[in-house]
């Protein structure tokens, strides 16, 4: 009884994190983005893994939680010296 219940939490968990593509025909694939190449998009959707012409896509939305701007940790750029010999 637990495998089921980790099992149906696993399931939902991936289609919560997944991504979504919609197709200039209007339909929608939701599934894990797995790369291309210039031409192509590779979708995994359940046990298939499907290849997607760039020209039929019209977007891709990525799931999971973005880290706002604001939030996000700010790195200082280095600081040049000039003139200055380094010790």
């Amino acid at each position: 009884m637990r495998l089921i219940y980790a099992g149906m939490a696993l399931t939902f968990a991936t289609l919560a994190f997944g991504d979504t593509i919609t197709l200039k025909n209007g339909n929608v694939i939701n599934g894990n983005y797995l790369g291309g190449t210039a031409r192509t998009v590779r979708v995994e959707v359940g046990d298939n893994i499907q290849t997607l012409d760039v020209s039929d896509i019209t977007r891709i939305e990525f799931g999971g939680t973005p880290v706002p701007l604001a939030a996000a940790p700010r790195q200082e750029s280095p600081r040049r010296t000039q003139g200055l010999p380094v010790t």
